[in-house]
């Protein structure tokens, strides 16, 4: 799947929440935002247990499939905050990329 392809996918998701809170703009952006936290934390809470950092009795709720699917659900939600404060998430991936490839080849 494309960079395009999922910031379409994130805009639809983006609509249907803007319709279901109705939030727009900067309320917009700023609630994004706090989902991506709370996905963060997900991601944290599987990254541990996939490392067994977490207490014995609740081991068994972590797998390799869990720590991918909050992955995924972090990298999509960083979609949203792009969207929702009018960023191209491709073209800054174009842009950031070229600069960090740039500074690890004068490494």
């Amino acid at each position: 799947m494309k960079i395009q392809e999922l910031q379409a996918a994130s805009d639809k998701q983006l609509e249907k929440f803007k319709e279901a809170y109705g939030l727009d703009g900067r309320e917009l952006a700023l609630a994004i935002n706090t989902k991506l936290g709370e996905e963060f934390g997900e991601l944290s809470d599987q990254l541990l247990g996939f490392y067994k950092l977490q207490r014995h009795d609740k081991l068994d709720q972590y797998s390799t499939e869990e720590l991918e699917k909050e992955l995924f659900d972090t990298l999509f939600t960083v979609f949203g905050v792009a969207s929702a404060t009018g960023l191209d998430l491709t073209e800054i991936c174009k842009k950031r990329s070229k600069f960090i490839l740039e500074r690890k080849l004068r490494e």
